[in-house]
């Protein structure tokens, strides 16, 4: 091959790369997201818990 043919060749790859990186960013960013949503809602979940407990505890007394 010629450094012509090699270099479109070398331009593909790169452009190939670049999409497959920028597809992985943003899945990879779609489930950073669905993580966190998911955090939030335990953190609410422990904490409705918690004042459940709380209650009961006072309730007892």
């Amino acid at each position: 091959m010629d450094g012509e043919a090699e270099a479109v060749i070398q331009d593909i790859g790169d452009i190939m790369v670049d999409d497959a990186l920028d597809e992985y960013n943003e899945e990879t960013g779609k489930i950073d997201k669905e993580l966190d949503d998911l955090q939030k809602e335990v953190e609410e979940k422990t904490n409705d818990i918690d004042i459940a407990i709380t209650r009961s505890q006072i309730a007892e007394r």
